[in-house]
């Protein structure tokens, strides 16, 4: 029983990250998956977690950039690097249209079935 819920919790956990590229960011948060152009980011806002404001005024927390006690205590210097190298990426970047896409990473759909299968064979 506790494979069921300790499972997709854990595959959740190791899934965040963020992919700085020279057209935009890929950011995969717990369940889905967002590919930003450069365009679309007005600001990249960091203080205790990395928040990308878009231009049309929506706000995506990147989870993978998200507080932790060590970190507020520290001055929070995993946060000011990803806004850092965000920024610097922003700036080198070339003018390409500005829409973001949303997708649901293979791992979240994994999960849903696996738990699906083990409800239906239960």
């Amino acid at each position: 029983m506790v494979w069921v819920f300790g499972r997709p919790m854990i595959l959740a956990a190791l899934n965040p990250k963020v992919v700085v590229t020279t057209a935009g960011l890929e950011v995969t948060n717990y369940f889905f998956r967002h590919w930003i152009l450069f365009k679309a980011v007005s600001s990249i806002e960091s203080t205790d977690e990395v928040v990308v404001r878009l231009v049309d005024g929506r706000r995506l927390k990147v989870a993978a950039g998200s507080w932790s006690l060590v970190g507020r205590m520290r001055g929070n210097p995993a946060q000011r690097a990803m806004r850092e190298q965000i920024s610097a990426a922003m700036e080198k970047a070339k003018e390409d249209g500005g829409n973001v896409e949303v997708s649901i990473p293979a791992v979240s759909t994994l999960v849903v079935l696996e738990s699906l299968a083990y409800l239906h064979l239960k």
